[in-house]
C-alpha cells in the first residue's frame, strides 16, 4: 500500500533539510515499484521539480504525468529515442564524445541547444567519464556549441558502509570541479550521492 501523504511529507522534511540546495527525486524502475505516474505527481505538489529516470520509456512516462517537471536520463540511451526526448526536453547524460557530436548534430536541426549533465566515475565503475580524464574531456566539449553542459555528477559506489572510500569518491569529484574551473567550465549544478 502506498501512501502518497508520507511521500509528501518526507520530501518537504528533505527540502527543509537541504538548505540551498534541491531536490532531485530518482524515480526509476516505475518509482522502485510504487508507481511512477501517482509518486512523481505528488513530489511535484510538495514543490519538487528535478526527476532522474533510468529508460527513454520513463522519461516519456514521466513528461506526460508532470509536464513541468525538469527530467534528467540517468542511463545510456538508444539513438533512435534521443531525437524525441531531445523534443521533449529531457536532459541527458553525457559521458562519451560519441554522443556530445551526435547531440550537436541534432542541435542543428531543432535550432536550440540541448542540456546535459556529464557524469564523472569516481569508482563505481559503471558509467562516467573517468575521473582523472575530467579536464580533456571538458576541454573537448568546447567543440560542440549545440551541447549546454548545465550539471555535473558521480554516483557513490558505497554509502554509509565505507565511508573512506566514499570520502576518496568526494575528493576525486572535488578534484574534477577544481579541474572544470581552471578550464572556465562551472556547471551550475553539482551533484554526488548514492
Amino acid at each position: 500500500e502506498v501512501h502518497l501523504e508520507r511521500i509528501v511529507r518526507n520530501a518537504r522534511r528533505f527540502q527543509k533539510l537541504l538548505r540551498g540546495a534541491e531536490l532531485a527525486a530518482v524515480v526509476k524502475a516505475d518509482a522502485y515499484g510504487h508507481g511512477i505516474e501517482a509518486v512523481s505527481s505528488a513530489l511535484r505538489r510538495a514543490g519538487v521539480r528535478w526527476f532522474c529516470v533510468s529508460t527513454a520509456e520513463e522519461a516519456h512516462r514521466l513528461r506526460d504525468a508532470v509536464s513541468s517537471a525538469q527530467i534528467m536520463l540517468m542511463g545510456p540511451v538508444d539513438r533512435r529515442d534521443v531525437p524525441d526526448l531531445a523534443r521533449r526536453r529531457v536532459i541527458f547524460t553525457l559521458f562519451t564524445i560519441d554522443f556530445a557530436d551526435e547531440l550537436d548534430r541534432l542541435t542543428r536541426r531543432m535550432g536550440r541547444q540541448i542540456a546535459v549533465h556529464l557524469k564523472i566515475d569516481t569508482g563505481m565503475n559503471r558509467l562516467g567519464v573517468e575521473w582523472t580524464q575530467a579536464g580533456d574531456f571538458a576541454m573537448r566539449l568546447g567543440l560542440f556549441r549545440g551541447v549546454r553542459v548545465d550539471g555535473i555528477y558521480s554516483h557513490l559506489a558505497t554509502s554509509l558502509e565505507n565511508l573512506k572510500f566514499m570520502h576518496v569518491q568526494r575528493r576525486r569529484f572535488e578534484w574534477c570541479l577544481r579541474q572544470m574551473r581552471s578550464l572556465a567550465l562551472t556547471p551550475k549544478i553539482r551533484h554526488l550521492a548514492n
